[in-house]
């Protein structure tokens, strides 16, 4: 049974660019009974019939995601799968000979299709496909490097054919990047490792239950060279930061709106790549947090931002973070747009749907355009604010609780707690989280980088 909420009501092109849902929801059109559109907690909008055969059997087809398929489109085609249905078509009969056919013998494809459905429940993030409906992170690198082998059947795969994909891989269309492949190939050899471990009920998916049924023979792929492991082009841990003249460069685009010299897509109001990197360089967060980070997460008199989950690959659940912000990341914070904090739900900054912001790669590049910059990545950033903090003789532990580190003193509700009945009670005159002390110097910094820099433009 599908768990999904459901309701009625005439469905619009304004309501459907509109709607946001905490739950999956099917929305029933009263123009054109039995068509729905579901919509995701993710933001993923798709349209289906849904309809009862001559049999008492119900039905439940798919015609495709909206804005791909228009809403007079999908009327269309409900109206005619409607019909097919009550006169006895049954459409998922071939998807159900189909899934049986390649249960016994799948192809590489098909496993990397049931492993997603897989992963996805689980809440692996990098098998979460993105709000604008993108596919998941890992299955893009997978099928980038081994795309060839997407039609073989799983059985016949050799682990000599893995090993050979592996080394002919080459990345085209791109310029100015590292001059072998090899890093892109580990990547997709260390996310497909668990797939196939997965299928064969092998490593940790052993255990009866754990991993596919029926489970099938594949290629071990923790057998295959690494492909990086002796590549001298990649280092490691990557340690870039921007320089004095690089912050100065690009601080007069880090603004809300987007400035227009970017050129990118998005009109600037609809822009807030620009200003999330200027809050990472004032505060150092990770890329989630900010993507995360929800107005309710936020309050700006108290001057903290409350990360409710801050993943720590040594604790068993996400723990939470508190960040006592900076005069200048609360200055930041009060100049968007005031509408939106009425609903604590509203994303800090938003892609233009309302939603997670996204599209970090093609801001980076138009950035580095503009500023005349170069071979600097988003997270790059959140160093470079690290480093800073490092220059001003901060001390190392507070940097790594900045930084979301595990700490001996680490965040944690009752903490906050106590520290705030201490300050309303004045137990400790004039106290001041050193935190906040910290950032504000980091913040007074930043300021000074760019008032220099348009010194010397004057």
């Amino acid at each position: 049974m599908e768990d999904a909420m459901r309701t009625k009501l005439e469905l619009t092109d304004a309501f459907l660019r509109k709607v946001s849902v905490e739950k999956r929801t099917d929305f029933s059109d009263t123009r054109v009974e039995g068509l729905q559109a579901r919509v995701t907690g993710r933001g993923a909008k798709t349209f289906a019939v849904r309809a009862t055969g001559p049999s008492g059997r119900q039905h439940r087809v798919t015609i495709g995601n909206y804005p791909g398929t228009s809403l007079k489109m999908a009327r269309d085609v409900a109206r005619q799968r409607i019909l097919e249905i009550h006169g006895g078509n049954d459409f998922n009969a071939e998807k159900r000979r189909a899934k049986a056919a390649r249960s016994s013998e799948p192809t590489l494809g098909e496993i990397l299709d049931e492993y997603e459905e897989v992963a996805r429940a689980k809440g692996t993030k990098i098998w979460q496909k993105s709000d604008t409906g993108r596919d998941p992170q890992a299955l893009r690198v997978i099928r980038c490097v081994f795309g060839r082998l997407g039609n073989v059947r799983i059985s016949e795969i050799t682990n000599h054919d893995l090993a050979a994909v592996m080394q002919s891989y080459r990345r085209v269309g791109r310029t100015g990047t590292k001059p072998t492949a090899n890093g892109q190939a580990a990547r997709a050899r260390s996310y497909l490792m668990p797939v196939l471990d997965w299928a064969a009920g092998r490593g940790k998916f052993r255990k009866v239950g754990a991993g596919r049924v029926p489970s099938v023979s594949t290629p071990d792929l923790h057998e295959v060279y690494d492909p990086s492991a002796d590549d001298p082009s990649i280092t490691g841990s990557r340690d870039r930061v921007l320089d004095g003249d690089e912050i100065r460069r690009i601080l007069p685009l880090l603004t809300y709106p987007a400035p227009p010299s970017l050129c990118v897509r998005l009109p600037p109001k609809q822009d807030y790549r620009p200003i999330a990197l200027r809050f990472i360089l004032l505060t150092a967060p990770r890329r989630g947090e900010v993507e995360e980070m929800k107005w309710k997460d936020v309050d700006l008199d108290a001057g903290i931002w409350v990360k409710p989950e801050v993943k720590d690959p040594r604790a068993k659940v996400p723990r939470q973070h508190v960040i006592h912000l900076s005069d200048a990341a609360l200055s930041l914070l009060r100049s968007l747009p005031p509408e939106r904090r009425k609903n604590s739900e509203n994303h800090v900054f938003p892609n233009s749907n309302g939603g997670k912001i996204d599209n970090w790669p093609r801001i980076t590049r138009a950035i580095q355009k503009a500023s005349v910059t170069s071979d600097w990545q988003r997270h790059d950033i959140r160093r470079t604010a690290s480093t800073l903090l490092n220059l001003l003789s901060t001390d190392a532990n507070l940097i790594a609780r900045i930084l979301g580190h595990r700490t001996q003193q680490r965040d944690n509700p009752a903490r906050t707690a106590l520290e705030h009945y201490i300050k309303e009670a004045k137990l400790i005159p004039n106290i001041e989280d050193p935190m906040k002390v910290a950032l504000d110097r980091l913040g007074d910094l930043v300021e000074a980088l760019q008032v220099s820099d348009e010194a010397t433009v004057a």
